[in-house]
């Protein structure tokens, strides 16, 4: 009930926003000003809440909620008792956002974001985040196979472990990105031996602490995929053959030493050279499907807004085929970015 009540908001949230017709600006945005400010600066608060809205110059603002009514007009102002909603600000050449939740809100069940990191995040980061109280985390650079892999007989797990006992603190549920080639890892034929002793040993480190770790990130083959981040294989078929028997020697290695933490994967990219439906089928014919408890792939598209049927519409479809390959096996969307159109009607490719 919480994911279906305040899903949507967070979601929007989390991506940058709802969508504000252009249409519902009066003034034209001047990338030279930065005149707005607010007060909390993370822009999201409570009905509970006020926010505070400045301008270096006293200059008049107008706020008007995301179907474009005006809430407020005149000089800066506070503004308090707002009701659920996402919120614009704008002046003559400036404009800002920010969202208000329900009092009661306390997270979403399905919202996730990248895991604090070892030193500890700070500024609108890390309050805009408490505010929304994401569920999941999703551990990177800490966790990455050259970090806590240094050399063949070399761990360092400082950072990690202080990111996991950070993120356990604030009550997330870990997934550990087991991922990129360490420098001295440059022979094809014990690639998959020692991915399998790393992954290991993460699993029997943090076995009761983290909910899953996955299996590489947007995996590919060829020589436009820098070698850190590459699969061996010469072609399609190939790369998917090697990738699936390291998955399965990865989940073997994870079973070894623990039976609760879960192994995720494939985590194909919408966007990569390759169309992951195609991907996907000779995968099954593989078995890739049976070594993964939870399938995983990215959502990504560059040209949208988070709430435009152009984005969700495919979503559904997506889930049918996938749905229709691989059984019913749990499903789950890692990754969704919207970072080519601003809510704030700026053109793509600024702020």
């Amino acid at each position: 009930m919480l994911a279906t009540r305040y899903g949507l908001l967070s979601a929007l949230l989390v991506c940058g926003s709802a969508l504000a017709d252009k249409a519902l600006f009066r003034h034209p945005w001047d990338p030279t000003q930065s005149v707005l400010r607010l007060e909390p600066h993370h822009g999201l608060i409570r009905t509970t809440d006020s926010i505070t809205i400045h301008t270096t110059d006293q200059r008049p603002i107008r706020v008007f909620s995301r179907r474009g009514q005006t809430i407020y007009e005149g000089p800066p102002t506070t503004l308090r008792d707002l009701a659920p909603n996402h919120y614009f600000v704008e002046c003559p050449g400036d404009r800002t956002q920010f969202a208000v939740l329900p009092a009661d809100y306390r997270g979403s069940a399905f919202l996730g974001t990248e895991a604090f990191a070892a030193a500890g995040w700070d500024g609108p980061v890390a309050d805009r985040l408490a505010q929304m109280q994401p569920t999941w985390a999703r551990v990177m650079g800490e966790g990455y196979w050259p970090r806590v892999q240094p050399a063949p007989d070399q761990w360092d797990w400082q950072r990690l472990d202080t990111c996991v006992a950070t993120n356990q603190a604030l009550g997330r549920r870990l997934t550990i990105m087991a991922f990129v080639r360490p420098s001295w890892q440059t022979n094809d034929a014990t690639f998959i031996t020692d991915y399998a002793r790393y992954v290991r040993a993460l699993a029997q480190r943090y076995d009761g602490r983290i909910h899953s770790i996955q299996i590489w990130n947007e995996p590919w083959f060829g020589p436009k995929v820098p070698r850190d981040l590459r699969i061996p294989g010469a072609t399609e078929r190939e790369f998917v053959e090697f990738y699936t028997r390291l998955a399965r020697a990865a989940r073997a290695a994870i079973r070894s030493v623990s039976t609760n933490i879960l192994v995720l994967g494939p985590e194909w990219d919408a966007n990569q050279q390759h169309h992951p439906l195609p991907t996907t089928r000779y995968a099954v014919a593989c078995g890739l499907p049976e070594l993964f408890d939870i399938w995983t792939w990215h959502d990504d598209n560059w040209d949208c807004y988070p709430d435009e049927p152009s984005w969700v519409g495919p979503i559904p479809h997506r889930l049918r085929v996938i749905r229709e390959l691989i059984g019913a096996k749990p499903l789950f969307i890692s990754e969704a970015k919207f970072p080519a159109r601003s809510a704030l009607g700026i053109r793509p490719g600024v702020n």
